[in-house]
């Protein structure tokens, strides 16, 4: 019974330091920089476009730490049940392609279909060169003991849980825009650039990690010994969205990838028996994730959702925790009375508006279609214009144009 306490507390001890081993992954503070950066400019462009903050700055970097917890958790079984095991020089090189496609600053890069499919390649073409620096050498050598369904596992469950955060959180700080059409039109569109960070445990071998870090803890598992680590993963996507609503957009979007995923992790079995197999795994997923990329683009060009419309105001954006959150208004629903007068412009929302400073009624159109009656009393202090963005009349800002 002893003897089972304390194995069972060397598991504990050893986890522990492989957690702590991820608190010093370089990785973990590229990512934090990343989504600090892209907070900030996000927030620059949208006092830009409406002269308010929408978003806080640190909302992408409150999501990336806590939105790919359960992805994370799901792989980290799933890799350890399975049993992957990837050296050191798999985890340098997986790091290098991240810190590399990362520095773009292009997050749609990030997609594991990217990552994991230049990891594929290069590690089949890497162990043919020497550096002539001993501790790089080692690291490349190793990359010839990865066995191919390793890292092509690896990319196909990525890639799923890529296509499932997408579909639950890809539109969370979908922020406003305005653009001006090819036509010389203001229109609106909806603009997503996240990043989720998947904490994965990984088992590294234990005697070529140990030979290069001695002081990496080790998990003893039969005749074997395996270094527990706890490895950053990032996951980035971007999408841009003018021809209907984001979220249906965006899910439909996530679909696509999961689906994309699921046959990866179909073709990756097979290269339990045909390694070769690794090479049309890292193809057919860059390719693939790029032609999704292309055809939402194509697709999202056909109409501008976000426009001025005969029959109302469009709602383009909600302010978080103003009066129009508070009464349950939703992006892409249309505004066609305010305090009981006719709405077609900004205008005449503002006009109406101050009908009566105490209490607001809107007539509103649902997505479906549906007329419905919404009615607040206003409070001192509250948002003059309740929360709600439109597309407006003239250039606000710096107005990008739609290519």
């Amino acid at each position: 019974m002893d003897k089972v306490v304390g194995n069972v507390e060397n598991w504990l001890v050893d986890i522990l330091k492989g957690i702590g081993v991820f608190f010093v992954h370089p990785l973990f503070y590229f990512f934090l920089l990343l989504t600090v950066v892209m907070g900030y400019r996000r927030v620059k462009k949208e006092r830009s476009f409406f002269h308010v903050r929408i978003f806080d700055t640190i909302s992408e970097t409150k999501l990336m730490l806590t939105a790919g917890l359960f992805a994370g958790l799901v792989i980290s079984l799933l890799t350890i049940g399975v049993g992957f095991v990837l050296p050191v020089g798999g985890v340098v090189l997986i790091a290098a392609v991240t810190l590399v496609l990362g520095l773009t600053f292009r997050l749609r890069l990030l997609s594991p279909a990217y990552v994991m499919g230049l990891v594929i390649l290069l590690s089949m073409i890497l162990p043919e060169w020497q550096t002539g620096h001993a501790i790089v050498d080692v690291l490349i050598a190793e990359l010839e003991i990865i066995h191919p369904t390793t890292l092509s596992g690896l990319l196909a469950l990525l890639l799923i849980a890529e296509g499932f955060l997408i579909m639950k959180d890809g539109s969370r700080i979908s922020t406003p825009r305005l653009e001006t059409s090819k036509r010389g039109r203001m229109i609106g569109s909806h603009l997503s650039n996240l990043l989720w960070m998947l904490p994965v445990f990984i088992l590294l071998p234990g005697a070529p990690v140990t030979s290069v870090f001695p002081w990496w803890p080790l998990l003893s598992v039969g005749q074997q010994s395996f270094a527990l680590c706890l490895l950053p993963f990032g996951i980035g996507f971007f999408q841009k969205t003018r021809g209907s609503l984001p979220k249906g957009a965006i899910v439909y979007t996530g679909k696509r990838v999961m689906a994309l995923g699921m046959f990866m992790a179909i073709l990756a079995v097979t290269t339990y028996w045909l390694p070769m197999m690794s090479i049309a795994v890292a193809l057919l997923a860059m390719i693939g994730r790029e032609l999704l990329t292309i055809q939402q683009r194509v697709q999202d060009d056909d109409h501008h959702y976000f426009s001025r419309r005969d029959q109302g105001l469009v709602i383009l954006g909600i302010i978080p925790k103003s009066p129009a959150e508070k009464m349950a208004l939703q992006v892409g629903e249309f505004i066609t009375k305010v305090n009981g007068s006719q709405v077609k412009s900004v205008e005449e929302f503002y006009y109406a508006l101050q009908k009566n400073a105490a209490f607001v009624k809107l007539e509103v159109v649902d997505h479906n279609g549906e007329l419905r009656l919404v009615q607040r009393a206003l409070y001192d202090g509250e948002h003059h214009e309740l929360g709600m963005l439109f597309v407006q009349d003239e250039k606000v800002g710096k107005v990008e144009q739609v290519g």
